[in-house]
C-alpha cells in the first residue's frame, strides 16, 4: 500500500514539474490507437474483398481509356495500384476526420472524406501512375473534370454504404425492452405504459392500460406472473388489479365494485372482498 502511494506521489510530481509530458503521452496514446483502428478496418475481409473486386472490375472494363492504351496485364496493375491508393487514403481520412470534428454531422464528414481521396488521387493517377505504367502517353484526363469524378463518385458511393449500413444496423438492432413488468414487452409499442387491469377471457387476456386496451394470447394467471414487481391483486377470478390504480369504490346493488383511474368499474367478488378490504380500498 505505501509503494503504491509513494509511486503515485512521483507520477503526480512529475507530471506537475513537466506538464509537457501529460500532452506528449495523449497523442502518444491517440496515435497508437489511430494506427490500430487504421489497420484493422484497412485489412478486415470486407475491404480487401471490395478493394480485389473492383480493381478487376475496373482491370477488366479499362476506364478513362486504359482498355485500349494499356494490355490486361498492365492494366489490371495500374487498376490495383489506384483503387488500392484510394482505400488506404479513405480509411485513413474516415478515422482522421472525426477525431478533428467530433461533433460534425456525417455529411459533412463525408464531404471532407471525399475531398481528401479526389485532391490525393488526381494528381496521383494522372502523373505518377499513368505516366508510370505508360512513358509515352500524352493523353492525361482533364485535372478539373478528373477531381470532380473522383469527388462526386466517392461522396456517393459513401454516403449510399452509409445509409446501407444503417438501416442494416436498425434491422438487427435489439428491440428496446419497456421499463417495468416483463408483461410490457407483449404489448404494441404505443400501448406501452403503467397497467392498470388483467381480465381473462377465455385463453386471451384483456391488457388495460392507461393508455389504452391490448389483447393477448395469453392465460390470465402467466399475465399474473409476468407482472413481478408490482404491486397487484385478485378483485375476482377473471380480475387483476394493480393498487396504484385504485382510486375509488361502490356498490351496485349488494356488490361491491373498485373504480380504476380511466373510470373503469371493476367487480370484486365475495371470495376477494375480505382481502381488499383489508388493503383499505373498500
Amino acid at each position: 500500500m505505501n509503494v503504491h502511494i509513494r509511486c503515485l506521489k512521483v507520477e503526480s510530481l512529475r507530471l506537475s514539474l513537466y506538464p509537457g509530458v501529460r500532452m506528449q503521452e495523449g497523442i502518444f496514446t491517440g496515435m497508437i490507437g489511430f494506427w490500430i483502428e487504421f489497420k484493422n478496418t484497412l485489412l478486415s475481409p470486407s475491404r480487401v474483398l471490395i478493394w480485389l473486386g473492383i480493381s478487376g472490375i475496373a482491370a477488366f472494363t479499362g476506364p478513362f481509356g486504359t482498355h485500349s492504351a494499356m494490355s490486361l496485364p498492365v492494366r489490371s496493375l495500374y487498376w490495383f495500384s489506384i483503387v488500392g491508393a484510394a482505400f488506404i487514403i479513405a480509411v485513413a481520412a474516415r478515422h482522421f476526420w472525426p477525431r478533428l470534428f467530433p461533433h460534425l454531422k456525417y455529411a459533412w464528414i463525408s464531404i471532407l472524406i471525399a475531398l481528401t481521396i479526389a485532391s490525393v488521387i488526381t494528381p496521383l493517377a494522372n502523373f505518377v501512375l499513368r505516366p508510370a505504367f505508360q512513358p509515352d502517353t500524352t493523353n492525361f484526363q482533364p485535372v478539373g473534370r478528373l477531381f470532380f469524378l473522383i469527388f462526386f463518385l466517392t461522396i456517393s458511393a459513401d454516403l449510399f454504404w452509409y445509409q446501407i449500413i444503417q438501416k442494416l444496423r436498425e434491422e438487427i438492432r435489439p428491440a428496446k425492452k419497456a421499463s417495468g413488468p416483463r408483461l410490457l414487452e407483449r404489448l404494441p409499442v404505443e400501448d406501452r405504459a403503467e397497467i392498470m387491469l388483467l381480465s381473462g377471457r377465455d385463453h386471451r387476456v384483456e391488457v388495460r392500460t392507461v393508455k389504452g386496451v391490448s389483447h393477448i394470447r395469453l392465460r390470465l394467471g402467466d399475465a399474473i406472473a409476468e407482472m413481478e414487481g408490482v404491486d397487484g391483486f385478485c378483485a375476482h377470478r377473471s380480475h387483476w388489479v394493480t393498487r396504484a390504480a385504485v382510486v375509488g369504490n361502490g356498490m351496485e346493488g349488494k356488490r361491491p365494485f373498485l373504480v380504476l383511474k380511466d373510470g373503469t368499474k371493476v367487480p370484486v367478488s365475495q371470495k376477494h372482498e375480505a382481502a381488499i378490504r383489508a388493503r383499505g380500498l373498500l
